[in-house]
């Protein structure tokens, strides 16, 4: 779950992510600020991603020139050693992907792109073809060619931009978004997101940054306050709300009927149970 496991230590962090869904294309694009490559692969499943994976972009802490010309640079770091294939781009099954993904918990530098498919094998062309595509649109392309089944691209291990199929697997991270944040903020088992919780932000909060900051920087007192979390011995309550612009709404334009629209979250741990409304 997202943002679950982020240290205390280094103070709350804000609930921040958005997608978009393509029902006729049974695609969707998704962004979440804070999420890990190893807790993508533990939300979606191993194989819901493709099953022969490419990075075809990688900028730190390793270049995609140097892993694919010094081998075992990338296995001592990664702990798996990738194929290099057309002599640029680094190849791995289902199964390297997920120890690679795995050995990456840790990692705040890591900055790369991966495209996933069904296909044992792509061509140098393909590869190309689409990478420039990504390029140009800076992270809001389709899944425009049919061979394809997703791709992604984390900055720093925090920044992650993701478009998949099928449609359904947007459901567990919307999920995860928020069960991870109520986790985050306050550590506790709590019982799953309501379907129509999931079903109500998917039909009326698509293409908006979703956000919450539980604390805010008050200058008076020098020192965090509480924003939009409520915390208290019955329950959790947190603001999410539609805003224009957030860490990974890149060149977002959403709806204005959007903007200023939100959810009122709450877990009440004597019921164990969620409650939410609507708020303006």
């Amino acid at each position: 779950m997202f943002l679950s496991d982020t240290p205390s230590e280094l103070g709350p962090h804000e609930l921040d992510f958005r997608f978009e869904a393509f029902p006729a294309d049974d695609e969707f694009l998704f962004a979440h600020h804070g999420a890990k490559l190893s807790e993508l692969l533990e939300t979606c499943g191993q194989g819901s991603l493709g099953s022969t994976f490419y990075i075809v972009e990688m900028a730190y802490p390793l270049t995609l020139a140097d892993a694919a010309a010094r081998p075992g640079l990338f296995s001592d770091r990664y702990g798996v050693e990738p194929a290099v294939v057309h002599g640029r781009y680094l190849r791995f099954d289902s199964r390297e992907l997920a120890r690679f993904f795995g050995n990456t918990a840790a990692d705040t530098e890591l900055d790369c792109t991966v495209f996933g498919t069904r296909w044992a094998a792509v061509s140098e062309q393909d590869l190309q073809r689409f990478l420039d595509a990504v390029t140009l649109q800076a992270g809001r392309v389709r899944l425009a060619d049919p061979w394809p089944c997703s791709w992604l691209h984390t900055h720093d291990n925090h920044f992650l931009w993701l478009a998949a199929r099928p449609l359904g697997l947007l459901r567990r991270l919307v999920a995860s978004s928020l069960l991870g944040f109520f986790r985050h903020v306050r550590p506790h088992p709590y019982a799953p997101v309501p379907e129509a919780l999931i079903d109500l932000i998917q039909s009326r909060y698509h293409t908006a940054p979703l956000v919450c900051f539980p604390t805010t920087w008050d200058s008076a007192t020098n020192a965090e306050v509480p924003s939009g979390v409520q915390d208290g011995p019955e329950s959790v309550r947190a603001l999410v709300e539609a805003v224009e612009s957030s860490w990974i709404a890149y060149r977002l334009n959403p709806p204005r009927e959007l903007v200023g629209r939100g959810l009122l979250i709450s877990y009440l741990f004597q019921n164990k149970a969620w409650s939410f409304e609507e708020w303006r």
